[in-house]
C-alpha cells in the first residue's frame, strides 16, 4: 500500500505510504474501534505530522481528512507560539512535562478558530524493531468541565472574600454567570405585584440600569413567573 489514502466522513483517514507495513495491518484491524470511538484520535509519525485521524478528530477540528493529513500536530494548537515551534523542540517540550498515557490539558484551536480545552493522552505505537513508530492521541473535550470548575472556584472566592461587601459580590456572581453562558446581558431582578424592578444588571453598554422600573406584563417574566418567587435572575439577549 504505497500511496493509498483511506479517506471518509465516516471512516479513519490514513496516510498509508507513510505507515510501517506491520503498523499499518494492526491498525487496519482496529479501524472500526477507531472508527467508532466518541473521542478524537489522532496518529502522528516521527515528524509529528499527522497520518491517521478518526471521524472524531475531524468533527472536533473542524478540518476534512484532505486538509488534516499530512499537516503538523502543532497546527492544532491554540498556542501561535507552540504553533510556529520546531516540531521536534514542541513535543520534546511536553514529553519532558507529561509522561506517556498520563492525561493532560491542552488548548486547542480548529479550523474554523473556535478554542478549546481538551484531555489529551498521548502514546507510542511500535516495538523497538518498527522502523516507522507512531504517536497516538486521544483527545476529549472537556472544555465544558474546565469551565464549570473556574466558575466554582470563582463563586467560592467571591462568596469567601473579606474585602467585597454584599452588592459587589451579587454583582460578581452575575458576572460569572454571564461569563459561563457566554451571555452579554444578565439582570437580577425583583418582582413586586405588577411590577418588575432591575435589582442588578449586567450589559455591555449600559443600556439597562438597576433601579429601572418595568410593568410586568411587558416582561417575559409574566408568563414564567413561580407564584412563590419573588426574585428572578435572568440572562437576556
Amino acid at each position: 500500500m504505497s500511496d493509498e489514502r483511506r479517506d471518509g466522513s465516516d471512516s479513519v483517514a490514513f496516510a498509508a505510504d507513510r505507515i510501517d507495513g506491520r503498523l499499518l495491518d494492526s491498525l487496519l484491524l482496529l479501524e472500526g474501534v477507531f472508527r467508532d470511538m466518541l473521542d478524537a484520535v489522532l496518529l502522528a509519525d516521527a515528524r509529528q505530522r499527522i497520518v491517521g485521524a478518526n471521524p472524531a478528530a475531524l468533527a472536533l477540528f473542524e478540518y476534512d481528512a484532505d486538509t488534516l493529513i499530512d499537516k503538523p500536530l502543532a497546527m492544532l494548537d491554540a498556542d501561535s507560539a507552540a504553533r510556529d515551534r520546531p516540531e521536534h523542540d514542541r513535543v520534546d517540550a511536553a514529553n519532558r512535562v507529561t509522561p506517556l498515557h498520563q492525561p493532560h490539558i491542552r488548548a486547542y484551536r480548529s479550523a474554523r478558530g473556535r478554542l478549546f480545552d481538551g484531555e489529551t493522552r498521548r502514546g507510542v505505537l511500535g516495538d523497538d524493531t518498527a522502523a516507522r513508530p507512531l504517536t497516538l492521541m486521544i483527545v476529549r473535550d472537556v472544555s465544558e468541565r474546565i469551565a464549570i470548575d473556574r466558575a466554582t472556584a470563582r463563586l467560592h472566592d467571591v462568596a469567601s472574600s473579606q474585602h467585597m461587601g454584599f452588592d459587589e459580590r451579587v454583582h460578581e456572581m452575575l458576572r460569572i454567570g454571564c461569563d459561563l453562558f457566554e451571555l452579554p446581558i444578565g439582570v437580577l431582578s425583583r418582582i413586586e405585584g405588577g411590577t418588575y424592578e432591575i435589582v442588578d444588571v449586567i450589559h455591555p453598554d449600559d443600556g439597562l440600569a438597576a433601579g429601572s422600573l418595568f410593568d410586568l406584563r411587558d416582561t417575559y417574566c409574566a408568563s414564567k413567573q413561580h407564584p412563590f418567587c419573588k426574585f428572578a435572575i435572568l440572562s437576556l439577549a
